[in-house]
């Protein structure tokens, strides 16, 4: 046997000893040791300290070690002072999953990734010392996992050495800035410090042991550029992409998808351990719309595909989906529930099932099968029986209904995989007062512009699960003003008594002066004085005046003003009708 079969033979053992020694750990701690109520969901992973600013980088990572999935309902996250974290309702960590937890950071939850949100007096975790504490209930007194690190004392230390999951005057050492700290074996937690390790490369969302062939991409992995660009603009995607294995990696295909139409079919030939690589691609003049991005990573001998697939949302422009926010009740009045309405403009059904609804902070979810129909509503509600409406009404699941601001506020729509249907960031002055919505005026219009929105005028205030008051399919040039029937008899037969005045304007909003004159100039009917309305609207005349005396026969003419500070415009429109009687 010469040299090299000697020197691979000895590798292997070494190999396969590792392999019992984890497998004597895993067996050693397989069965609770503390109270029965001690989960096999661990504070795995925490980042604390990230390069740079901390804001929105910080994270904590969570490992179920069992061989069944564990609900983190209730369950709640401290790892600042005064800010706790509530698990999303009917979260479930499966068997031998990951889950990150983003400190004070906004985005989509997903099965991998949950997000704190970030509030105005949220803090960030220690940066020296610190603390991280997971409990199962959501009054913060059933403590089930703990962590402290740089110095003891720190807050929750007496709950865990009560529990049982804590030595008093014990911390893990303190981690160098861009490095996490993190348990030797995922899920393997004696809750000694010995259980840790400093990692100066973070591995969330993946394993903490090292294998010898890994590659992967780092968080975040997809950063575009700009972020929001305009329509028909470039988008620059920069990718990153780490070899986190102990031994070299070669030809490693990276492909990405944009809304399953493949952009990027790319090969790097050699990828040293530890080494990572920052890929630039240029996606020329991407026309507007929604793009859910999803990049793949291909290695043949890869040992952990937990971190070779990302995906990530990009909107450009101002698109309009198939499924817009068309109405938002910010402030209602008192006794009654914040609400937002949906609307299928669409000629498809399409299914909620596991949409959600966000402002960023709060997150809210749609569990039920909930099928929406062409041209039909749905609105989305904290109370299950408000407001009035004829259409479906769903009170959110998880954290409910997001807490709409009354100065202004951003709301999002995702579907089940996460992508963004539609985003309304509404201010004070675009609509909407105390008991007033705020409407779409045309859902074939985008949802960001304040033009397309504006306070209901209806006599109600809101027009749940109904057309806007608003409402206007296309927005005309000029106002119109038509007349019919034409010409009418008002003698009391019960045949063309009455007249439909109707008129369009260019306006989502105006104040309206409908007027009627005889031939000679003079008003003899006013039918609107400077009442507000939106952009249709038809009235009827009965061919009576101010005082309710049916005038002579004869050619009338009809005419119109609307002004509106929108456009600080003044739009005249005026027609004729003739008022008859019928030969005897």
């Amino acid at each position: 046997m010469d040299y090299t079969s000697i020197k691979k033979r000895r590798n292997k053992t070494i190999y396969n000893l590792i392999c019992l020694r984890q497998t004597v750990l895993l067996f050693l701690f397989a069965s609770p040791i503390y109270s029965t109520d001690t989960t096999k969901v661990v504070i795995n992973e925490v980042l604390y300290d990230p390069f740079g600013t901390d804001t929105g980088l910080e994270w904590i990572e969570f490992y179920n070690g069992d061989t069944l999935s564990y609900s983190l309902t209730n369950h709640t996250l401290n790892a600042a002072s005064g800010d706790y974290y509530r698990f999303p309702s009917s979260f479930v960590l499966p068997s031998h999953q990951f889950v990150l937890v983003h400190w004070g950071a906004s985005g989509t939850d997903t099965q991998t990734d949950l997000y704190t949100g970030r509030l105005a007096n949220w803090d960030n975790m220690g940066n020296t010392e610190g603390w991280v504490a997971l409990f199962s209930d959501s009054l913060h007194d059933t403590i089930i996992d703990y962590l402290e690190y740089g110095s003891d004392g720190q807050t929750h230390e007496s709950k865990a050495v009560a529990k049982g999951i804590w030595t008093a005057g014990s911390f893990l050492p303190d981690a160098p800035e861009g490095s996490s700290l993190g348990l030797r074996y995922d899920g393997l937690d004696s809750n000694k410090v010995i259980d840790w390790k400093i990692l100066s490369k973070p591995t969330g969302g993946r394993s903490n042991n090292p294998c010898d062939y890994d590659v992967g991409f780092l968080s975040p992995a997809i950063i575009f550029s700009p972020p929001l660009p305009s329509a028909s603009s470039d988008v620059s995607l920069l990718i990153r992409i780490m070899n986190f294995g102990l031994k070299p990696a070669e030809n490693i295909e990276l492909k990405i998808w944009a809304n399953n139409i493949l952009i990027v079919n790319q090969t790097f030939l050699s990828l040293a351990s530890a080494d990572s690589i920052n890929f630039s691609f240029l996606w020329q003049s991407v026309a507007e719309g929604f793009y859910n991005i999803l990049a793949k990573l291909n290695f043949n001998f890869e040992q952990d595909t937990t971190n070779n697939q990302f995906s990530k949302t990009l909107r450009v422009g101002n698109p309009v989906g198939d499924v817009v926010i068309n109405e938002i009740m910010y402030h209602p009045l008192s006794n009654q529930p914040e609400w937002v309405e949906l609307f299928n403009r669409s000629q498809n059904f399409v299914s909620l099932k596991n949409w959600s609804i966000s402002d960023g902070v709060t997150v809210g979810s749609c569990t039920s099968e909930v099928n929406l129909s062409p041209g039909s509503f749905l609105i989305f509600s904290e109370d299950s029986l408000l407001p009035p409406c004829t259409c479906q009404r769903i009170k959110p699941a998880g954290e409910g209904l997001p807490t709409l601001n009354d100065d202004g506020d951003s709301v999002s729509i995702f579907d089940s995989l996460g992508t963004i249907v539609d985003q309304v960031s509404y201010k004070r002055n675009w609509g909407g007062e105390t008991g007033i919505s705020l409407e779409r005026v045309s859902p074939e219009l985008p949802s960001l512009e304040a033009s397309n929105w504006g306070s209901c005028v209806g006599i109600d205030g809101s027009t749940p699960g109904k057309k806007n008051s608003l409402y206007c399919e296309k927005i005309a040039t000029q106002g119109k003003l038509s007349v019919s029937p034409n010409p009418f008899s008002p003698d009391g037969d019960g045949y063309d008594d009455h007249t439909i005045i109707s008129y369009h304007l260019p306006l989502t909003k105006a104040l309206v002066v409908l007027s009627i004159y005889d031939i000679k100039g003079r008003l003899v009917r006013h039918l609107l004085d400077r009442e507000e309305s939106g952009t249709e609207r038809s009235l009827i005349w009965d061919g009576k005046d101010n005082e309710g005396n049916i005038l002579p026969i004869g050619i009338y003419l009809v005419y119109l003003e609307a002004g509106s500070d929108e456009r600080g415009s003044l739009v005249k429109a005026k027609t004729t009708v003739v008022l008859a009687k019928k030969l005897r």
